[in-house]
């Protein structure tokens, strides 16, 4: 150890510890947990156990003990390529509809593992050339701008992944806070993104001081005290498996339906829809339109449901309520009766109409229409005006 140099901690540097033995405590709590999603829950507790790692690894930077444990020096510099594929699995495992596939999906740790052999000299080294390496050798442009780029960027591109995991889930009302839950982890990786981006801008400047760098580790501190504390306050989150998620499961154990024939069934139904309008028919079910579509009625319940969210009755609905706010805007319906436009989507009566448009809408449809009109004129008034 350089002689001028004396290990200690002060108050930030101990929150941050504390964090990170908590922080391996929560991913061993993960790792062992026997009930819900396994998978899931594995794929969590890696990605809150590497945020403790990186965690212990700035603790010791700051307070210079890393030149008491010099191996532990630059042990974390990889991790930034395996937070967004751990919590993309995670998410996967959690919400999506295509599971993880195992060995096609390694090739998202690539980046990591090409890193990871780039600095494999670095890590071969003796306990005394590392710390000869950290204060010694200037910091170049390489490690301190074009690195940091990469990793930035490739996290990036797996929060555009998570976002889209979740647009493809439709949450019930009975998810909601698992649906929460999904949010304030996206949340938590963008900020600590955000962060981790503002510190490698920030040191370039004269006016950087060391608390700007403590931000990255609050955050990170932050999200696993928050991941410990939704776990704690809501133990069934990291069950994974939702009641919906169950109910689909025993109801379509025996399917052999496969993705890609999921797939190209419901692209088949949304034309139909879109081109023929089925749903205008009051007196379309599930078997008349699975003999339309070409498959069993079975089959298409399942592929409605799974794809969407919905069961049939909700999904027709969802789409005569559509055509319904479509007809307000045309010309031969701007004066004409509720009830006649709900005829004209395919309704057979009032209280279905009106049920159907306030769940998808969250309006009346009176009120819907009235707040049309007032925007339509408001439009108008604008318009002329320019003129």
């Amino acid at each position: 150890m350089p002689p001028d140099i004396n290990p200690s901690l002060d108050t930030w540097t101990t929150i941050f510890l504390f964090a990170s033995i908590q922080g391996f405590f929560l991913c061993f709590m993960l790792f062992t947990l026997k009930r819900g999603n396994r998978k899931a829950n594995l794929f969590l507790g890696s990605f809150v156990f590497l945020f403790a790692l990186t965690l212990l690894e700035y603790v010791a930077f700051w307070t210079k003990y890393q030149f008491s444990f010099p191996h532990i020096i630059n042990i974390t510099a990889g991790f930034p390529f395996l937070f967004g594929p751990l919590l993309f699995f995670y998410f996967q495992s959690t919400f999506g509809e295509e599971k993880p596939e195992y060995p096609k999906s390694s090739i998202h740790f690539v980046p990591f593992i090409l890193y990871t052999l780039f600095f494999l000299p670095f890590y071969f080294k003796s306990g005394e050339e590392k710390i000869l390496v950290v204060t010694q050798e200037k910091p170049t442009f390489w490690y301190f701008a074009f690195l940091p780029f990469l990793k930035t960027i490739h996290m990036m591109v797996y929060m555009f992944l998570l976002a889209k995991v979740l647009k493809a889930k439709k949450f019930g009302k009975e998810n909601r806070l698992i649906n929460k839950w999904a949010q304030i982890l996206m949340t938590s990786f963008g900020i600590f993104i955000f962060s981790y981006a503002s510190y490698f801008v920030l040191v370039q400047f004269p006016f950087f001081k060391v608390e700007y760098d403590y931000f990255i580790s609050i955050t990170m501190s932050l999200s696993i005290f928050m991941i410990g504390y939704m776990g704690f306050q809501q133990p069934k989150i990291f069950d994974q498996v939702m009641e919906s998620q169950k109910t689909e499961q025993e109801k379509y154990k025996k399917s052999t339906l496969t993705l890609s024939a999921s797939n190209e069934i419901i692209k088949k139904l949304e034309r139909i829809i879109e081109e023929e309008e089925v749903f205008l028919d009051g007196d379309l079910n599930l078997k008349k339109l699975a003999e339309k579509t070409g498959v069993s009625s079975h089959q298409l319940s399942q592929v409605i449901n799974q794809k969407t969210g919905l069961n049939f009755t909700e999904f027709i609905n969802k789409n005569r309520v559509n055509y319904a706010i479509n007809l307000f805007d045309h010309q031969l319906y701007k004066g004409a009766k509720l009830i006649d436009i709900a005829y004209a989507s395919g309704f057979n009566n009032k209280v279905t109409f009106y049920n159907s448009f306030k769940k998808n809408t969250g309006y009346s449809p009176k009120k819907y229409r009235e707040k049309l009109l007032w925007e339509n004129f408001k439009n108008e008034k604008e318009q002329g005006q320019k003129f």
